[in-house]
């Protein structure tokens, strides 16, 4: 209940009593302090009064102060000159408004957040509503813990007019803080999500015990600090593994290296398609564009095709968005297409459950209801085609004939790829089944049980990987083998297997492993995206990955593995 002040030497020592402290504010002239009765007290070193009354709350910095009234009047001074006046929202928590130096940050009763950063106001409107805590750095970062359920993080980049999502997580927002670039926010179940708001690198860090009640971010030294009931925390924030290519300003679905790995087809929820020509790192030119999303790409004849998954059209152009072709198919979706080991003609699926080859013209092959995935056979002579109704349809490309339509999983068929000679399907059901297609005809072989839904999975000649269930990988031979079951501990989003057959690569929730089967060793490094959605190796060992807003590569073989042992089931 008392307020000390006194000089670094403590010199000029004096007490004074107030009913409780609940802020206490320095500026350059004086000290302010907000007692338990809501009256607002300034010592100056030499005097002491109140000079204002009914104040909920009080920030300040250098010369400018911030002040919110119990009637919500909001009221903003600079050198004790008024510089905005208006109302505060009735928020409870404690940081509702932050000033660094001239520089101040606050919302408005009508949801407006008002900023004065390096001597340019701007107002932006949000959509916050309710309680909420706010954060102001010395750069001019502003980040925003929205705690109206089921919470909320949000950004402003130091030059930037626009409010951001942040990274999103599923707990409950509990913490923000900032320092220099790096936004920060705390959560309920223990994890700290760190942003570096310039260049889009995310750092989950987990393990907190509990709530994440503060956190502190030390951007010259890249540590953050973190408290919660009963433990104080200390972070390194080490800079991922992986080199950005591109910003981008759309979710990336697929990235597909050219037969000559020289460029890289990119399709994007924006509609647009792009290359990016690898010798020169940050090229990254439109190619065409679908009315609504883009979804699959394929290189057919130097040409680069793609999906619309909204105006059921095949685009496809040269990498330079000449000699631009579009394949109507009648429908509004493209639900996949692939294209030959050659590259020389080009096989989709409409959503009507037709299914189309282009190479110098369009032709329709055969129809399979719910058709979801399709593979072509390394000699080209044969098209497997799965389907949401659990039937595998094969397709004699030669003599241009449906030569199977049978009964393959109990629920949907997820994927589908020839392994060698056979032709595997992966189901709902966890169970791998292996065809043999001989002679016109189609006889199961042999099935493993997996023990979980897949819906991810990539093969490579004699080797594939899948998820079993959320958070399981499967590593799967040609010998009807399961050579690797390794639980993860995080819903997989992503997966692609490297074109030896050495790596495989699994991301989900802000974190990409890759197990070098060689060398039986795993590594892990931390992505900049809560659910990356897309890994494309693009080579042996230089793996493509999408985090929020952009493009990124990582060399695989320079990551730090650690060795596991494993008994083969």
């Amino acid at each position: 209940g008392s307020v000390r002040i006194a000089s670094p030497t403590q010199s000029n020592l004096y007490d004074i009593d107030l009913p409780s402290v609940t802020r206490l504010v320095a500026l350059s002239d004086a000290v302010y302090a907000l007692d338990g009765a809501h009256e607002l007290h300034r010592f100056d070193g030499k005097t002491t009064a109140v000079v204002d009354h009914q104040v909920r709350n009080i920030v300040g910095d250098g010369d400018t102060k911030l002040v919110c009234k119990l009637n919500s009047d909001l009221v903003i001074t600079r050198k004790d000159a008024v510089v905005y006046r208006g109302h505060c929202p009735p928020a409870a928590s404690p940081s509702t408004m932050a000033a660094v130096h001239d520089d101040f940050a606050a919302l408005t009763a009508d949801r407006m957040l008002i900023a004065s950063r390096k001597g340019r106001q701007v107002e932006i409107q949000t959509p916050i509503k309710a309680e909420y805590e706010l954060a102001l750095s010395s750069t001019g970062v502003i980040a925003i813990s929205d705690y109206r359920p089921p919470g909320a993080s949000w950004f402003v980049k130091p030059d930037s007019n626009a409010l951001e999502a942040g990274p999103a997580h599923g707990a409950q927002p509990y913490s923000v803080a900032v320092d220099g670039n790096l936004a920060a926010w705390g959560y309920a179940d223990g994890t700290v999500i760190v942003l570096d708001t310039t260049t889009g690198t995310v750092w989950p860090l987990r393990g907190q015990s509990g709530s994440v009640n503060a956190v502190v971010i030390d951007a010259a030294n890249a540590r953050v600090v973190t408290s919660g009931r009963r433990d104080l925390r200390v972070w390194e924030l080490k800079q991922p593994a992986g080199t950005l290519i591109r910003p981008m300003p759309c979710e990336i679905s697929h990235v597909q290296a050219s037969p000559d790995g020289r460029q890289a087809a990119i399709d994007c929820k924006d509609g647009h398609v792009r290359v990016w020509t690898r010798d020169s790192t940050s090229t990254v030119n439109p190619v065409h564009a679908h009315a609504g999303i883009a979804f699959g790409v394929q290189w057919v004849k130097g040409m680069i095709c793609s999906g619309g998954y909204m105006d059921g059209h095949v685009v496809c152009s040269n990498p330079d968005g000449t000699d631009l072709r579009t394949l109507d198919s009648g429908t509004n979706r493209i639900v996949w297409l692939t294209a030959s080991p050659d590259h020389d003609f080009l096989v989709f699926a409409s959503d009507d459950g037709r299914v189309w080859r282009y190479d110098d013209r369009l032709q329709e092959l055969y129809r399979h209801s719910s058709v979801y995935r399709m593979a072509i056979s390394a000699d080209g002579r044969l098209l497997g085609s799965c389907s949401l109704d659990g039937s595998l349809a094969v397709y004699d490309l030669v003599n241009h004939k449906l030569i199977a339509h049978v009964h393959d999983h109990v629920g949907a068929t997820n994927n589908v790829a020839w392994i060698d000679d056979d032709l595997w399907t992966f189901g709902d059901d966890g169970a791998v089944k292996r065809w043999a297609v001989r002679n016109g005809s189609v006889t199961l072989r042999h099935t493993i049980d997996v023990n979980g839904r897949m819906h991810l999975v990539r093969s490579v000649r004699g080797l594939w990987a899948a998820n079993a269930g959320d958070s399981v990988l499967v590593i799967g031979r040609d010998d009807d083998s399961i050579a690797l079951r390794l639980d993860l501990g995080r819903a997989l989003d992503a997966l692609d297997v490297s074109p030896d057959q050495r790596f495989v690569a699994a991301g989900g929730n802000g974190e990409i492993a890759v197990i070098d089967l060689q060398r039986s060793a795993i590594a892990t490094m931390t992505v900049g995206s809560p659910r990356p959605k897309h890994l494309s190796f693009l080579d042996a060992a230089t793996l493509a990955y999408s985090e929020i807003a952009a493009l990124k590569i990582v060399e695989v073989d320079h990551l730090e593995y650690v060795p596991f042992v494993t008994n083969e089931l």
